[in-house]
Formats: structure tokens, C-alpha cells, sequence
């Protein structure tokens, strides 16, 4: 962690693809040192200092103080990962009132954990920061992150001394969305569609595939995700229902992942979020590892077994030069080996009787 100054109001992007953070004239912000980095390389920090007096960094076997706060940068994924981490410190340490600093997207997810007592806004001042008595620090869990084998949540939990043996936590959610989740006359699938120009996302061809063989054996689909034109997927409600535009906040999200019966999701905040809650889930790997998702009970993880996978490449940009995942292509992540391990999961059998379809006209 460092201490930026600035001289002038500006807006600095944290990452691709996350929110940007306003940074008031004549105040100095604590900061993580990649965005230092960063922010030196474009200029905008005239002054850079190493951390002043502050608070100390949680550590194993030091725990102590009642005030903590964590200075949170990563993704909504890597937000999820966090959670049942936080829970175990909370039931290891009664006392410690947890806070988390973050930008607009995870702050919305932490603002549902129980064990967040308050979430502010990324960056924090220096004046802010002094106000507590302890840090907790995922910087230095950043370079082991991607441990062969090693779900996320593991890595966290063995770099920063906790025992994740419980690993079970909680999301605040109304009571009607606690309630619901009970498998529905008609099955509900809930889809996520991926970004346009991510290697994780799931084909496009591959999709619109999949939703009709699903469609076609007499389930629902209800899609979540990026509403992207180019994954152009034939919407007729009810059986084919769009709530990629409609669902933007992580609450109303995590209401309609407990609503629909099963999820079928590529690497991403979808699968995390879902598999958070508890909700019965496909989840499919290309690029990315299924060791290094976090081992959620209620998940069928379908991964690709060619050579190239997992390269753990996370844009648009294939390490071997080609225009997509060729990874995809295996017969593991096949539109019909995920509609076999959908039946399977909700325990029906692939002949189940689908002339309610037809009954729609």
C-alpha cells in the first residue's frame, strides 16, 4: 500500500472492465500498489509515498484490535471468493468489526454480507484510514492466486491463517427470495451469456444451441449476463425469458439465481454468485481452470480436456493466435453434454415429456 497525493480533481480507471474512482484535489489516498503503478505510468500522481504511520496488517497469528478494513480491488468473482473467508475470521475473532473499501460493483455484494459492517467507498483517505487498527491485505495473496489445485477461497484462507474447515456463509437477502427454490412444475434454467470479447464466455453458436436444445426438452430459460447484440438469442417469452438488461444490481441478480431451478454458467460472476447461494449449477471451463473455482456443492463443473486447456488467458486474445477458444470446441462443453448434465442434476431423465411446449401454440 502506498500514499498518493493529488493536486487536481480526476477520474482513473481501476481496470478494464471495472469502475473508475474519483479522487478529490488536496487529499492523500491510500492505494494498492498496482494502481500506484499505473497511475504513475499515466501521470496523474504527482506525489508518491510509502504507507505513514497506520494500521498494522492482519496476520496470523497476531490478531488483535476491534476495527479492520479491507481495501477491496478485485472483481465481482474474486468478491464472492472473499466471502465465506470473511465469515471464518468473523467466527474466529468475534470482536473485529470488518469493513471493506471498494468500488461500485462489489460494493454492492459486500453490502450483502452479514459479516460487513460497513462498506465505503474505494479509495480511502488518509484520514479514513487512520481510524482503524488493522488491515487486511489480499495483495499478498495475489501472487499465489493461481495455484494449480487450489480454489480461491483456499489460497486466501492459507495465506492470511484462517481455517475455512466451515466454510458455509451468508448473503442478506428478503425473505421471499430465502424462500424460494423448490423445483417449479416447470423448470426454470437460468443461462448466463458472456461478453463479446472474453475467451471465458461461452460460444455464441454454442449457446443459441444449447437454449433450443433445452427449450426443446421441455425446460425454461431465463438469460442473465451482458446483453450483448451479437449473442442473439430468440427471446419468446415464457420459455425463452431476457433479463440481461433488467437486472442491474447484485441483489436483484442473486433473487432471480435463487428463483430458477438450476444455472449454466462459463467462469464467471454468474457461477460465482450462484454458487454462493447454494443454487444447483453447470458450470463450464475452457480457458480457465475448474481447480481454481471455488468447490461449490451443488456444482457440475464441465471442463475441457484438450492440450491447450487451461491457459488461463481472460480476454479476447488466445495465447496461440487464434480468433476464438479453441478449447470450446471439445465434446466436454459440447451443447449436448451440458443439456445430459442439466437432466442430471435436477434428476430427470432426457425423454421427460415436454408437451406443455407444444400446449403454447
Amino acid at each position: 500500500m502506498q500514499v498518493v497525493t493529488v493536486d487536481r480533481k480526476i477520474e482513473v480507471a481501476v481496470e478494464k472492465g471495472r469502475s473508475s474512482i474519483t479522487l478529490q484535489a488536496n487529499e492523500q489516498y491510500v492505494m494498492h500498489d498496482v494502481e500506484v503503478a499505473s497511475g504513475k505510468q499515466a501521470g496523474v500522481f504527482s506525489q508518491v509515498s510509502p504507507l505513514p504511520a497506520c494500521p498494522w496488517m492482519f496476520t496470523p497469528h497476531a490478531a488483535g484490535g476491534s476495527r479492520l478494513i479491507l481495501p477491496f480491488i478485485g472483481g465481482l468473482g474474486d468478491a464472492v471468493s472473499t466471502l465465506p473467508v470473511l465469515a471464518a475470521l468473523a467466527r474466529k475473532h468475534p470482536a473485529i468489526s470488518i469493513d471493506v473499501a471498494t468500488t461500485t460493483g462489489p460494493a454492492e455484494l459486500f453490502d450483502l454480507c452479514p459479516h460487513v459492517k460497513h462498506v465505503i467507498n474505494y479509495p480511502t483517505s488518509l484520514t479514513t484510514w487512520q481510524g482503524y487498527e488493522q488491515f487486511l491485505s489480499m495483495e499478498v495473496v495475489q501472487r499465489t492466486a493461481q495455484m494449480p489445485g487450489r480454489a480461491l477461497p483456499e489460497v486466501f484462507a492459507a495465506a492470511l491463517g484462517i481455517d475455512l474447515a466451515d466454510s458455509t456463509f451468508q448473503l442478506r437477502l428478503p425473505r421471499a427470495a430465502e424462500a424460494v427454490g423448490e423445483p417449479s412444475a416447470v423448470p426454470l434454467v437460468g443461462v448466463a451469456v458472456g461478453e463479446v470479447h472474453s475467451l471465458r464466455s461461452y460460444p455464441e453458436p454454442k449457446l443459441r444451441e444449447l437454449v433450443s436444445l433445452l427449450v426443446r426438452d421441455g425446460l425454461c430459460c431465463v438469460l442473465f449476463g451482458h446483453a450483448a447484440g451479437s449473442f442473439n438469442i430468440p427471446v419468446c417469452p415464457p420459455v425463452v425469458t431476457d433479463m440481461r438488461s433488467k437486472t442491474p444490481t447484485v441483489l436483484e441478480l442473486a433473487v432471480w439465481l435463487k428463483a430458477v431451478d438450476i444455472v449454466v454458467s462459463h467462469d464467471s460472476f454468474v457461477m460465482h454468485l450462484a454458487g454462493a447461494l447454494g443454487r444447483p449449477t453447470v458450470a463450464l471451463f475452457a480457458p480457465t481452470s475448474r481447480a481454481h473455482a471455488s468447490p461449490y456443492a451443488g456444482a457440475i463443473p464441465l471442463a475441457s480436456t484438450v492440450e491447450c486447456s487451461p491457459c488461463h488467458a481472460t480476454g479476447s486474445s488466445c495465447p496461440r493466435g487464434f480468433d476464438r477458444c479453441v478449447a470450446w470446441d471439445d465434446t466436454a462443453v459440447e451443447p449436448d453434454s451440458v443439456l445430459e448434465a442439466v437432466c442430471r442434476r435436477l434428476g430427470k431423465s432426457r425423454t421427460w415429456t415436454s408437451n406443455w411446449v407444444a400446449s403454447l401454440g
